[in-house]
């Protein structure tokens, strides 16, 4: 069992099946997506059951519900993608549940190393690399997701190697989701404890690394010379370039749509812009009410404000799940898809079992040392 988990879990994180469709072919894409889920339904059958996790399963069943009948263009598609989101939840729990966590910073750490072999390797006009995930802020998220993981780890030296990889190798992405939130969980760290102050040296290093390389890789020019702008202290203008071409604009373009169906949405897919006349509402928070309305939308921020609710609680014990939930919510301000985007979806079922997980652990934790044992006489 541990093997298949290991391959579900390579599926998963790495995004294999989308990548192998871009450096092969649609046959080979579409026979690896299929061979996930099936290893994944074959995982789930094997393995020993534990509770469902009910708000991500009455998630998925409202929103595919909803959406799908008030418009679906394809009801095969349709089934399929809500069968897909159904079987990634329930056997990625059971996973979850199984896995060390060492092993998920492995198989991020692994992912994030492909971005610098593309960078290295593969260079190419776009000058924003991406490894497996072939979007640049795809591989950013998880650069970050296994940059905030590192801060459980308690030896040192693998901890600041494995903060300066995801840090590099985020960098390399151009990314401004990346570069923001990278800022904002590192001053979090530095609240949480003073001594991570450490981590903005690793940050600038990173930085030093990639200038230093500038001549060698083919970086995006306008990003990089934001980056310059900004070193050089000239803020405004670095900022100027990094806030051109706003996730906002395509947000803006979709607020009425949204507000004349707020209680239903306008249906299955209708705000991912396939139409060809939008680019797409690139907003998983947009999408779920736009798409199915308030019902699923207010179990999604349930979600959400769960985590964070535990997550702070527990800060000073487990951090790093505190800063995973930082990451992955501001992600999915800026994500293409939610319900079918798969490492995104797996990494948040990961959080909220691991860390309700660890709740419940601590709370008994400090019940048991309330109980005074009386003493023989």
């Amino acid at each position: 069992m541990k093997a298949l988990r290991i391959i579900c879990l390579s599926f998963i994180i790495w995004g294999l099946p989308s990548f192998l469709l871009a450096i092969s072919n649609e046959d080979i894409g579409s026979k690896s997506s299929y061979a996930m889920f099936i290893l994944l339904l074959i995982y789930y059958f094997l393995e020993k059951k534990n509770q469902i996790v009910t708000p991500f399963i009455v998630l998925g069943v409202c929103y595919f519900m909803i959406s799908g009948l008030v418009y679906h263009n394809n009801t095969e598609f349709f089934l399929y993608d809500f069968s897909k989101y159904i079987i990634l939840v329930l056997a990625g729990a059971e996973i979850c549940r199984n896995l060390k966590l060492n092993t998920i910073l492995l198989m991020l750490a692994i992912g994030a190393c492909s971005v610098v072999i593309h960078a290295l390797l593969f260079q190419d006009l776009y000058g924003r690399y991406s490894g497996f995930y072939l979007n640049p802020n795809a591989a950013g998220f998880i650069c970050l997701s296994g940059y905030c993981l590192s801060f459980y780890l308690k030896q040192e030296r693998i901890k600041y190697f494995a903060l300066a990889l995801f840090s590099f190798a985020g960098f390399l992405t151009f990314s401004r989701y990346f570069i923001l939130i990278w800022l904002v969980v590192t001053l979090v760290s530095v609240f949480i404890k003073r001594k991570n102050l450490i981590v903005f040296g690793i940050g600038v290093s990173s930085i030093i690394v990639l200038i230093s390389l500038s001549a060698i890789l083919q970086l995006n020019t306008e990003r990089y010379a934001a980056i310059d702008e900004i070193l050089n202290n000239q803020f405004d203008k670095g900022l100027t370039i990094f806030m051109t071409d706003s996730r906002q604009e395509n947000w803006s373009e979709y607020y009425d749509q949204i507000l004349d169906h707020p209680f239903f949405g306008t249906g299955y897919q209708k705000l991912m812009g396939y139409d060809g006349r939008k680019q797409g509402v690139h907003n998983a928070y947009l999408l779920t009410i736009g798409e199915a309305g308030l019902i699923p939308f207010l179990i999604l921020i349930f979600i959400f404000f769960r985590l964070f609710k535990t997550g702070f609680l527990r800060i000073s014990e487990v951090p790093h799940y505190f800063l995973m939930t930082v990451a992955i919510s501001s992600y999915f301000l800026t994500s293409h898809n939610f319900y079918d985007y798969f490492p995104g979806l797996f990494i948040l079922l990961l959080i909220y079992i691991k860390l309700h997980e660890e709740h419940v652990e601590l709370e008994k934790s400090d019940a048991d040392s309330l109980i005074i044992t009386p003493s023989k006489t």
